[in-house]
């Protein structure tokens, strides 16, 4: 049996980081299974390192994103499988993949078009409500039962442990175009004016945004303390009472942790889909971009901040909507 499986997914600042880290969480279960795993990704891939290295068998780093160079990585290193992940690829490149042969396991987010691949899995709340259009024969994998999370992610349950002598909030926006300077300034603008009341804030963001808060956070009636942003973010989960984040992949981590949290869409696509999640009562939200306001920001951090049977109540629920059991076996299921 052909075990070999190249991986189709870039990360920067254009594409986000999100769907590079979900591939990478398959990548680890197919590589405790046996399965030989191969990445073809973009120059400068700021994963490239640590988790990465030790679980892609050969990383091929190229600027050519092509069909043409990806099957011709895989026909160089006898793939038997493909997985593709990302907005940028179309029907006429999974056509590509699956002309020559190749089997197609496509991850996706929302059901915008006919996908044409032998296995599409869509791990979000609610997918298994929504008719996604795919080849005959394709098998679906959708909702939270097939959620991507590193191991050490799905090992940390119950482990979150924050320091009791301050209630610490953590800010991750990830690293898309998005989080720009207008709402790295809004952020600054809202922790400036938090009331000290024992908070510590940890910002996680790219290079730039570390740059930027650093400048404007002072004075500052609480501490904060900012990072790069990282794949191995369970650190900083595990140190949480609650959260602020982009939605996306952080936002499944926090779920399954069972960690209140704010979401921040930052387009008006996951504006509607974090709507989705409020009225589950799986968090709060902010407004979108262009309706937000830093005083929107301090106020829904508060209002977290404040109400411990709120944040209760989304504990409950986000445990109430996950099945954890024989995660694993329902995922390696899919490359039979």
């Amino acid at each position: 049996m052909n075990l070999t499986v190249v991986f189709k997914v870039n990360a920067s600042a254009e594409v986000g980081f999100g769907h590079f880290r979900r591939c990478l969480s398959l990548a680890e279960i197919l590589k405790k299974n046996s399965f030989r795993v191969l990445l073809h990704t973009n120059p400068n891939n700021p994963f490239l390192k640590g988790e990465s290295e030790k679980t892609f068998f050969k990383i091929d780093q190229t600027s050519d994103s092509s069909a043409e160079s990806l099957l011709q990585f895989a026909e160089n290193n006898q793939a038997r499988w493909v997985v593709l992940d990302g907005y940028e690829y179309d029907e006429d490149y999974e056509k590509s993949i699956m002309s020559k042969g190749l089997k197609l396991f496509r991850i996706v987010d929302l059901p915008s078009r006919k996908y044409h691949c032998d296995v599409l899995l869509s791990q979000n709340f609610g997918a298994e409500n929504e008719s996604y259009q795919v080849s005959e024969g394709a098998r679906l994998a959708l909702g939270l039962d097939f959620l991507l999370l590193s191991s050490n992610i799905r090992n940390a349950v119950g482990l979150n442990k924050p320091d009791s002598n301050s209630f610490n909030i953590l800010i991750t926006l990830g690293g898309s175009k998005h989080v720009d300077q207008e709402l790295v300034d809004l952020f600054a603008q809202a922790m400036r004016t938090l009331p000290v009341d024992s908070l510590q804030v940890t910002w996680i963001g790219s290079k730039e945004s570390v740059t930027q808060l650093e400048s404007q956070i002072h004075p500052s009636n609480v501490l904060i303390k900012c990072f790069e942003f990282t794949s191995k973010i369970e650190d900083y989960l595990l140190n949480c009472d609650m959260a602020v984040c982009s939605v996306g992949t952080t936002m499944w981590e926090l779920i399954y942790l069972e960690i209140p949290f704010v979401a921040m869409p930052l387009t008006d696509e996951q504006a509607g889909y974090a709507n989705r999640l409020v009225a589950a009562s799986l968090c709060k939200s902010l407004k979108g971009l262009g309706a937000l306001k830093f005083e929107d920001i301090a106020e829904q951090i508060l209002s977290m901040r404040l109400n411990l049977d709120e944040r209760n109540r989304i504990r409950a629920r986000q445990k109430a909507v996950l099945n954890r059991e024989h995660f694993e076996s329902r995922i390696l299921g899919l490359f039979n």
